[in-house]
């Protein structure tokens, strides 16, 4: 009898480890499948466009408040990252490439970014559900309150700890900063043009369904400025 059981002790364990590496594997499956969803694929594809400088350049030249569409923020967004993954002669020897970002406004103050990635050859889509706060000292603050890689739930400061290991990224690393699971971003901008200096503030920046209002200072003084400093030259010759 002992012999018995003893003989069938090597079985049991053998039908138990296989077993757990069916379930295993189920759940590796599983996990793969919901990663590697792209059911939120029509939310990017943006055409690349520069149409937000239209409204961007009103608001500057005479510090009005404008709107800015989603539709007009994801082309710019479209034709600068497709204009740095174009002129980075690296990019086939990165493992995580953000090929298209896509920004759609909500009332709440509150955005889905979708971000569409190539990690070694797979396509994936990360999702965020972000805030984003002008703040008194002229920068921005966009908090990431959640994030899912494809349909899994991921930790918002994990995808930003990731992000920042792209080249996409470290192009413009020195003017963000991250923390945890937010970014800051300047909302202050400086400029020389014709050996004169003159910055824009971003005084206004409110989330409507679609639409993003905004509001810089006004550089009419400096346009004025230039004007003068040109026609004075013209004049001189």
């Amino acid at each position: 009898m002992e012999k018995a059981k003893k003989s069938k002790a090597p079985i049991i364990i053998l039908v138990i480890i296989l077993v757990l590496l069916i379930i295993l594997g189920s759940i590796t499956y599983v996990i793969y499948g919901m990663v590697t969803n792209t059911d939120n694929k029509d939310k990017l594809g943006a055409v690349p466009s520069m149409d937000i400088l239209n409204p961007m350049l009103m608001s500057i030249i005479f510090g009005s408040e404008q709107n800015v569409t989603d539709e007009q923020i994801n082309g710019m967004l479209a034709n600068v990252i497709q204009i740095n993954n174009e002129n980075n002669s690296e990019l086939a020897n990165q493992d995580i490439i953000v090929n298209d970002v896509a920004i759609y406004c909500s009332s709440d103050n509150t955005c889905d970014v979708y971000v569409g990635v190539k990690y070694r050859n797979i396509d994936l889509i990360v999702w965020a559900k972000a805030q984003i706060q002008l703040n008194d000292d002229k920068t921005f603050t966009l908090t990431m309150e959640t994030a899912r890689l494809g349909t899994l739930d991921i930790p918002a400061d994990w995808v930003l700890s990731k992000l920042q290991d792209t080249d996409a990224f470290a192009s413009i690393s020195d003017s963000i900063s991250v923390s945890g699971n937010s970014i800051v971003v300047p909302a202050s901008y400086s400029m020389n043009i014709m050996d004169t200096d003159f910055t824009i503030d971003i005084t206004r920046f409110t989330l409507n369904d679609g639409t993003v209002t905004l509001q810089t200072t006004s550089a009419m003084d400096t346009i004025a400025q230039l004007l003068q400093q040109y026609l004075t030259t013209s004049l001189t010759y």
